[in-house]
């Protein structure tokens, strides 16, 4: 049983062991004539299954390999072509996907049935043909991924015997004779990145499942250096509340007034050589390593997953990993603010007026709606600091996001400086490439009227109509005229229920939007 007074920092080295190995092999090195199942992606909806099928000729046999090969007792068990929500579809026509709705889901519907054809220490087997390799990093990257993020692994740290593991330990990826050589190599390089994304992605929800009596404000301080230290390219400054107060950053403290555990923020720097004198691009996460609601007190039922609450800000230390591993060409400032928001006798109240770093003032009409205090500090420090060409920050901040998207959408909004940069455009297009799903929700004038407070300039909250587009709105006031993007993730960070746990969501859709924005 662990000392859970002084827990190890080792959820990156527990990371790295729950991925996969993926193989990229040849039909020649690979035993084909040993395979029971095999998944044939085909991407090409103009061409013909069978006249694909035709001409991957195999050396298992001197015939090429056809629909009539569909034996449950042959060494392929091809059996159709059926439509992608089909749980026995091992052909897959990813062409036809998004026609009813989003590209994401269906990928993610096609990855969850595909690992209920793999029995557990089984590897999964997906053969590609020249065919298939069309638009690889579209759609190989995506499917790859789409597989490993449908994984339900077993957190078991806490157990008296830790069987952590993970359902898929090896993913061979087999190129038949007509795949060239130089394809093979962009298909080794694009391999590399996904695993360090998706690794990014396992820090991301092993961090978020660490329980609060575990992951204490001081505990993410800590696991900030220890990150920095094991990523040369990384700089981390960790910043206690003596420092906090001198940068006036009232809000952010106001919210750790309850609490015995006292606030940090953290600042991570990735400044590849050739970006010295770049402008940054900052990523900034809510960390809430347990919030209670304060004195406006949640429900009991379910208030132990406010454990999660910390996830946006976890999320930025899953992406720093990823960014410095794939060595994406960009600076890169990631701050993810620490606190607890608890009620006793020094907690702020309802009907309190703070002054933000920025001036501004607020006026506190729930202590519940407190995300957002930390973020506005947070976002005008990021800001008026590192002067940014573009400001993200990620947090469960809504219940209202989770109502109009469910738990498999996040939410995002953009302001106008964003907009003309093509923000949107960009992170719809992550999230079809990663199966990160994410959609565009409103802003403006008329929704920023809802939060015009009595007493100072904003209320924390504009009531219960259009809940997470009046915080949004709230953000926004603090990044000032930088282009800005506002992910709210309280709806997808973590599953509830029985297989309770956090989802390393959105590492893989802010990771993609970075690389499309180092190539842009």
């Amino acid at each position: 049983m662990p000392n859970f007074q002084s827990y190890p920092h080792t959820s990156l080295e527990e990371a790295c062991k729950l991925v996969p190995s993926v193989n990229v092999t040849d039909t020649v090195n690979f035993s084909l004539n040993r395979l029971k199942k095999f998944v044939l992606p085909l991407f090409c909806s103009q061409e013909d299954p069978s006249r694909v099928l035709r001409h991957s000729a195999l050396p298992y046999s001197d015939s090429a390999l056809t629909f009539e090969d569909a034996d449950q007792d042959a060494p392929f068990a091809v059996r159709n072509c059926k439509e992608a929500s089909d749980p026995r579809l091992e052909l897959v026509n990813l062409d036809e996907l998004g026609q009813d709705g989003l590209y994401e889901q269906d990928m993610a519907i096609i990855a969850r049935n595909m690992l209920k054809l793999v029995q557990t220490k089984e590897p999964l087997n997906i053969l590609l043909t020249a065919n298939t390799l069309k638009n690889l990093d579209t759609k190989v990257s995506t499917f790859l991924l789409s597989l490993l993020t449908a994984q339900e692994f077993t957190d078991s740290r806490f157990k008296s015997k830790n069987n952590a593991n993970s359902p898929l330990k090896s993913i061979n990826i087999i190129c038949a004779p007509d795949v060239e050589e130089q394809t093979v190599a962009i298909l080794n390089a694009t391999v590399e990145q996904i695993k360090n994304t998706f690794t990014g992605i396992l820090y991301a929800r092993l961090l978020g499942n660490l329980p609060a009596n575990i992951g204490t404000p001081q505990y993410f301080a800590e696991e900030a250096q220890t990150l920095a230290a094991q990523l040369p390219m990384l700089k981390v400054s960790v910043h206690d509340e003596g420092f906090l107060k001198a940068e006036q950053m009232n809000a952010l403290l106001a919210v750790a007034s309850g609490s015995t555990q006292k606030p940090y923020m953290t600042v991570f720097e990735y400044t590849p050589t050739a970006t010295t004198n770049e402008q940054p691009i900052t990523i900034i996460g809510k960390g809430l390593t347990f919030d209670s609601g304060g004195l406006s007190l949640k429900p009991g039922a379910q208030m132990d997953e406010m454990m999660f609450d910390k996830c946006g800000a976890v999320s930025v230390f899953g992406l720093m990993y990823a960014a410095v591993t794939n060595k994406l060409p960009l600076k890169i400032i990631g701050l993810a603010s620490f606190t607890e928001n608890m009620p006793d006798g020094n907690s702020y109240h309802p009907g309190d007026i703070i002054t933000t770093r920025s001036g501004r003032t607020v006026e506190v009409l729930n202590t519940d709606a407190e995300g957002r205090l930390v973020l506005a500090d947070t976002i005008s420090y990021a800001v008026s600091t590192f002067n940014p060409r573009l400001v993200i920050d990620i947090a469960t901040l809504t219940g209202a996001c989770m109502v109009a998207l469910g738990h498999d959408t996040n939410g995002f909004f953009t302001n106008g400086a964003a907009e003309r940069l093509e923000l949107p455009h960009l992170l719809r297009t992550a999230s079809e490439l990663t199966g990160d799903t994410a959609w565009h929700l409103p802003q403006g004038k008329l929704f920023g009227q809802m939060i015009e407070a009595r007493f100072g300039d904003l209320a924390n909250t504009g009531g219960r109509y259009a809940g997470a587009v009046t915080a949004g709105e709230f953000l926004k006031c603090f990044a000032e005229k930088k282009p800005w993007v506002h992910l709210d993730v309280a709806g997808t960070a973590w599953v509830s229920g029985t297989k309770k746990t956090a989802t390393g969501r959105p590492v893989a859709l802010v990771t993609k939007l970075l690389e499309l924005l180092a190539h842009k």
